[in-house]
C-alpha cells in the first residue's frame, strides 16, 4: 500500500515565486543584440555554486559589445515575487503534519538574496539550494542528497516542479512527482495539495 505523503518538496521559480519582468527587463538591456535563450544559457553552469554568474554576464556583454552594467543584468535576474497566498498554503500543509521544504536550483548570488529577503524559513521546515549542495536538478543526486539528509521514504515524498525533466529525475528515485502549470498560481497549487490530501477542502 502506498504510504501517505509525509514530506513535500517544492520548486521555487515557477511554483512559489516568479519573475514576471525578466523577459522585458533583458530586452530593455540588450535590445536585439541577444536572444532570451542566449541569456538564459548563462545561468546553468553557476547553479552548483562552482562558477559566478556575474563573471559569465560580464563576458557575455563584452562578446555582444553592449554598453550594459553587469549589475543591472543581475538586478533583473534576481527579481522575484512570491505568488500571493502561497505562504498560507504552506502553513496549512504544515498544520496537517507534513514537512515542507524548498528544493530549488539557484546560483549563489540569487540564492543568498532569497534567503535574506523572502522569508521562506518562516513557512517551511527548511530549504535545499543547489548552489549549497554542489549539484543541480535534474541530476538525480540532487534528490538523493535530500532523501538521505531527511531520511525520507521516497514513496511518501511529493515533489512539485514546473520543469518536466526535473520531475522525471525525482521519479527515477521513487519520489512522487507532479508537473506544475506555472501559470496556474495559488489556485493550481491548492488543487495539487488537495489532490494529495495535504490540505483540507
Amino acid at each position: 500500500m502506498t504510504p501517505p505523503i509525509a514530506t513535500l518538496l517544492l520548486d521555487a521559480d515557477g511554483v512559489t515565486q516568479h519573475n514576471p519582468n525578466f523577459a522585458s527587463g533583458m530586452e530593455r538591456l540588450f535590445g536585439d543584440r541577444a536572444t532570451l535563450a542566449e541569456i538564459l544559457r548563462l545561468e546553468p553552469p553557476s547553479l552548483d555554486g562552482t562558477t559566478d554568474l556575474r563573471a559569465a554576464i560580464t563576458s557575455f556583454i563584452a562578446d555582444k559589445d553592449v554598453d550594459v552594467d553587469p549589475d543591472e543584468v543581475l538586478n533583473v535576474w534576481h527579481e522575484t515575487h512570491t505568488v500571493p497566498g502561497v505562504f498560507d498554503l504552506l502553513d496549512e500543509v504544515r498544520r496537517h503534519g507534513v514537512r515542507v521544504y524548498l528544493a530549488t536550483n539557484q546560483q549563489p548570488r540569487r540564492g543568498r538574496r532569497m534567503i535574506a529577503e523572502k522569508g521562506y524559513e518562516l513557512h517551511t521546515d527548511g530549504a535545499f539550494y543547489s548552489y549549497q549542495m554542489g549539484v543541480a536538478k535534474p541530476d538525480p543526486r540532487f534528490f538523493q542528497i535530500i532523501l538521505d539528509e531527511l531520511g525520507c521514504d521516497p514513496r511518501a515524498t511529493l515533489f512539485v516542479d514546473d520543469v518536466g525533466e526535473n520531475v522525471a529525475a525525482a521519479q527515477t528515485l521513487g519520489i512522487r512527482g507532479v508537473l506544475f502549470d506555472r501559470d496556474s498560481g495559488t489556485r493550481g497549487l491548492r488543487a495539487v495539495l488537495l489532490e494529495h490530501g495535504l490540505i483540507g477542502s
